[in-house]
């Protein structure tokens, strides 16, 4: 229940839900943060299927849900472990069950906002896409301004001191995503690689 006080909290007074997760520190955070994924899932599906057809960028039927999750659950959980990473060298307070609780809670206005917006979106035509576009991007506003209140809330640090260890986690998560992508790549071509071994083995040995 006491989540659920704070993840309401986070739309109306960031600040003193951010204060919360610090306060229930010794609680669980496995089952909210897994909660919390498993709803934006729900609601990315959603919004792609509910969305006005001509203000949509991806066609319900082009939905690729592991892609989705690509997008959507691994920038939230790298920015949990990058900023663990980074707030416990940086003098930070956190724990990395509390990183991961409070880089979920910044994306509330996500969960709470889309559904609406894709349902508001039936009302426009195609030529006022734009304003669909502004919310949306209001949105990530939103939840980035919260992650920078939640970095500066739950380790105790000043506003200037914020700025520079926001910034460095920003880097990190980008660094994080291209290690990603390399070994991504990487591993595709050793795949790649392989498969045309084995077919130009199978050719010469005739099995």
């Amino acid at each position: 229940m006491y989540w659920a006080r704070i993840l309401l909290g986070v739309i109306f007074h960031p600040i003193e839900a951010f204060e919360k997760i610090k306060h229930y520190r010794d609680k669980s955070k496995t089952l909210p943060v897994l909660i919390m994924f498993c709803l934006i899932l729900v609601v990315r599906v959603a919004g792609i299927y509910i969305t006005h057809f001509p203000m949509t960028r991806l066609k319900p039927e082009d939905t690729n849900i592991m892609l989705e999750i690509v997008k959507y659950i691994v920038p939230i959980a790298s920015w949990g472990i990058t900023t663990y990473a980074i707030t416990s060298i940086w003098d930070g307070e956190c724990f990395l069950g509390e990183c991961m609780i409070g880089a979920v809670t910044a994306v509330v206005p996500y969960i709470v906002m889309t559904i609406p917006i894709s349902l508001f979106s039936r009302l426009f035509e195609e030529n006022q896409k734009g304003f669909i576009n502004f919310l949306n991007t209001a949105i990530l506003i939103w939840v980035l301004i919260l992650l920078f209140v939640g970095t500066m809330v739950m380790n105790d640090y000043t506003f200037k001191k914020t700025t520079g260890v926001y910034a460095v986690c920003m880097a990190g998560v980008l660094l994080l995503w291209a290690i990603f992508l390399l070994l991504a790549t990487l591993t595709y071509q050793l795949y790649d690689s392989i498969e045309d071994f084995v077919i130009e083995f199978r050719i010469h040995t005739g099995l």
